[in-house]
């Protein structure tokens, strides 16, 4: 969990109010042995500082409506696997809601 919140600064400068664990899974268990952790934080993200100092790792944190995500996802703009599976597992466990239903116009 320490990895996780300090992650969370040094690539976004945030630091969550509260997070915990929301899920382990193998991306590809029959290429990689490593486990992907999933972490969630559905309280306030105060200020922190940002590491900003190695230009491979150059992240902006984005905020938005859910349902934006949402539509993200379904168009297939959002293709890393990780955040789809946080998305779905959160949705699964009551952390958020469902994916909300296509919006039009």
């Amino acid at each position: 969990m320490s990895a996780a919140r300090r992650e969370l600064e040094e690539e976004l400068g945030v630091v969550p109010e509260d997070l915990r664990h929301l899920h382990t899974f193998f991306l590809n268990p029959g290429r990689a042995s490593w486990p992907t952790h999933l972490f969630i934080s559905t309280g306030a993200l105060n200020p922190g500082i940002a590491d900003t100092s190695d230009p491979t790792e150059q992240v902006q944190l984005a905020r938005m409506p859910l349902a934006n995500l949402d539509d993200l996802i379904r168009r297939g703009d959002i293709v890393d696997p990780p955040l789809i599976v946080a998305r779905a597992i959160a949705a699964a466990t009551g952390d958020l809601p469902p994916l909300g239903p296509a919006r039009t116009g």
